[in-house]
């Protein structure tokens, strides 16, 4: 009896009965809601996911990542170029994200210089949250060559022990059209 009292006032205190979001709604959590650049629904096409944002900007993620990594990439992933971060106990992490265009083949290698019992985990993951391969490294490691469909791609590289500069070097080839 006290219960249903008790949610009576509650109701009253909130000016009507509450609902719940209807599925197809999305149910975005409170910090996404009304956000068109927040991306994440399995269900969307990249075109979808290209129009909700500005040209050249990562979309925010919806999709879990793992614990304790950051969400926000910083630079961009060195495509046809090389990229050198120094990860030691002052700057643990190094983000990288590209925006592929096309369908095509990626390639990204990663090397350390000056590494002193360096250990990391570098994952590469797509806009989604899937990961695409993760690795533990301690020294070289080469993710792909991968086939990969237009999206976003994140690479995160996460110092556990030592210090080291890692170099991220990364080649993309797109598919020529097929025209019918």
């Amino acid at each position: 009896m006290r219960l249903a009292a008790c949610l009576a006032l509650l109701l009253a205190g909130c000016g009507g009965t509450p609902t719940l979001p209807d599925e197809d709604e999305g149910a975005l959590p409170p910090d996404t809601l009304g956000r068109e650049d927040v991306v994440g629904d399995p269900e969307d096409t990249p075109e979808e996911v290209a129009t909700r944002r500005p040209p050249g900007q990562a979309p925010r993620l919806r999709a879990p990542l793992p614990d304790g990594w950051p969400r926000e990439p910083v630079e961009p992933l060195p495509i046809g170029g090389k990229s050198k971060t120094l990860l030691d106990h002052a700057d643990p992490i190094a983000r990288y994200v590209a925006d592929l265009g096309a369908p095509g083949t990626l390639t990204v290698t990663i090397t350390l210089a000056g590494a002193r019992d360096f250990k990391a985990r570098a994952v590469l993951y797509d806009s989604y949250g899937t990961t695409l391969q993760a690795e533990e490294l301690a020294g070289p490691a080469t993710f792909g060559p991968r086939q990969m469909l237009p999206g976003t791609v994140y690479l995160l590289v996460e110092r556990r022990a030592g210090a080291a500069e890692v170099q991220v070097q990364g080649a993309f080839e797109a598919e020529a059209p097929v025209h019918e």
